[in-house]
């Protein structure tokens, strides 16, 4: 029922506000009766949230944290030039290198052809969903063939490496990692990627590799759902 499902994004609502996420203009209704703009742009702003405001770097804002880590992991690297969140990534090198830098025995770079974007894109996307447990969030097929890659949904999926490797090795300056289940994966205020929708089912892969909630936070405090 319609009642039931709006008190269920209701106290999802509640939760998300008290983790200091202030969402404007967002109700529940809106939500349930399929908004899309709406929705997506609620999960943008808890992506910007967990993922990516808290990212620091000598200083700087998050955006500009996340791009100078990105450089100095990417800076030995040959064909990679990381200047921006769109077309930097669009040939695939700059992924392969940051998990070279990280994890070399996954990634055989010097084999890896700049003339061959969606390789290359398949090969990062791949080995991070196998080895470092990172979502495929991204289509290859989607970014060679856009002019300008989407640049929330490519900061978005870096976001996650960051997160995989500082986690690792801490980064100066970094903060601590987020709870996976905190997160949401890529997502688009206004999406121009035509299989987006089809592919938003694929948000489950996030709680799929998740470990086990410390504490219970998020369970019974929080009420039942109910199912209409």
């Amino acid at each position: 029922m319609r009642v039931h499902k709006i008190n269920n994004v209701n106290k999802a609502l509640d939760f998300i506000a008290s983790k200091g996420v202030k969402l404007v203009s967002i109700g529940a209704e809106e939500i349930v009766d399929g908004n899309a703009k709406m929705t997506l742009g609620m999960i943008w702003t808890i992506i910007l949230r967990f993922a990516i405001q808290d990212i620091s770097v000598e200083e700087t804002s998050a955006k500009e944290g996340l791009l100078l880590w990105c450089q100095r992991k990417t800076a030995p690297y040959k064909n990679v030039n990381v200047q921006n969140f769109h077309i930097s990534w669009k040939d695939g090198l700059a992924f392969n290198a940051l998990i070279h830098r990280h994890r070399p025995e996954l990634i055989e770079y010097d084999k890896l052809r700049k003339d061959d974007p969606v390789t290359n894109l398949n090969n990062a996307f791949e080995v991070a969903e196998k080895y470092l447990d990172i979502p495929k969030m991204l289509d290859a097929e989607d970014i060679v063939n856009t002019a300008r890659p989407d640049e929330k949904a490519i900061m978005t999926y870096v976001s996650s490496f960051y997160h995989a490797f500082s986690g690792a090795q801490k980064v100066p300056g970094a903060s601590s990692r987020i709870h996976p289940l905190e997160l949401c994966p890529w997502i688009l205020l206004e999406c121009s990627v035509p299989s987006f929708f089809s592919r938003f089912s694929s948000l489950a892969a996030v709680a799929a590799v998740a470990p086990g909630r410390e504490g219970g936070e998020g369970g019974a405090a929080h009420g039942r759902l109910t199912r209409g």
